[in-house]
Formats: C-alpha cells, sequence, structure tokens
C-alpha cells in the first residue's frame, strides 16, 4: 500500500502538471498577442491558444475539485447529480482530443462520495487510455453500485506506482 504522503505528493504533482501546461500555453499566447511584428493571423492564433488554454484550465480545475473534494457538496453521502457531473466529465475530455470519452453511467443513484471515487478512478486511467478510449461505467446490481472505469487504446498501461498504490 502507498504511504499516504507518497500518495499526496503524487495527487499534487498531477495537479501541478495539469495545471501547468495550458498556463504555458496561455503565456505563450499572450506573446504573440503582444508582440506588434506579428501579423493578425498570428495574433487570431495566438487568441484562439489563449481561449483554449482557459477552457482546458477552467476544465482541469473544475474536476479536480469535485474529484478531491474540496467542494462541501463532493464529501457528503447525498446522491449526486449525475448530469452535473457528466458535463464536468465531457468537458474535461474535451480538452484532450487523443482521448475519447465512453459515459456509460446507467444510474442515477449514486452518491457524491462515490461519484469522487469513481472521478478520482477517471484520472488514473486517463493516462493508460492516451490515444484510445477511456470507459467510465456505473450501474446497479440487486442493491450494489459497480464502478468501473477501463482504458481502451494503444498504450493502455498503467505506471508502476500506480500499480504499487
Amino acid at each position: 500500500m502507498m504511504e499516504s504522503s507518497k500518495l499526496a505528493s503524487y495527487v499534487a504533482s498531477r495537479i501541478c502538471h495539469d495545471v501547468a501546461s495550458p498556463l504555458t500555453s496561455m503565456l505563450q499566447s499572450m506573446e504573440l498577442l503582444f508582440d506588434d511584428s506579428m501579423g493578425e493571423a498570428m495574433k487570431a492564433e495566438g487568441e484562439k491558444a489563449l481561449r483554449t488554454g482557459l477552457a482546458t484550465l477552467e476544465a482541469k480545475l473544475r474536476f479536480t475539485r469535485f474529484a478531491h473534494g474540496s467542494q462541501i457538496v463532493s464529501i457528503n453521502d447525498n446522491l449526486c447529480s449525475v448530469g452535473e457531473a457528466k458535463d464536468l466529465f465531457v468537458k474535461l475530455f474535451a480538452t484532450n482530443s487523443r482521448t475519447q470519452l465512453d459515459w456509460q453511467v446507467e444510474t442515477n443513484r449514486i452518491s457524491n462520495r462515490q461519484m469522487r471515487l469513481l472521478m478520482n478512478m477517471t484520472l488514473i486511467m486517463i493516462e493508460p487510455s492516451a490515444r484510445g478510449i477511456c470507459v467510465v461505467s456505473a450501474r446497479e446490481q440487486g442493491d450494489n453500485l459497480i464502478l468501473d472505469v477501463e482504458a481502451r487504446g494503444q498504450f493502455s498501461k498503467l505506471k508502476s506506482e500506480v500499480l504499487d498504490a
């Protein structure tokens, strides 16, 4: 089992990576926008990249915020709004053109805590499903709720430190 300090380090590293990438893109876009030697076409590309970076940053932060429980609503056992959660998933996957989302949540009887678990499982499986499909599913089986996230694609392999956890 992974030590809590290693897990915290892994989560913090993941969040930093998710923030750094769109921020770097946005900073480069700003340079294009404010460089007077650039033509209008380049400035338009810079503006487009800036808007994309902002959308990516917002999607990743909103998803991560819910997944890690910083929203008070996400840390209770009340029923989750599956539609709102799906919107977070769709926006997250829209920021990554290489990975597709296959949403197979077939129940509305899922608590906020269970949705957080599904989101965290998804965060783990996004990387190995690069250039493929990430299947996110939840279904009722009798009185039980079955949560599953599966990577399907060219590079469907988890890193050893994830397997060790």
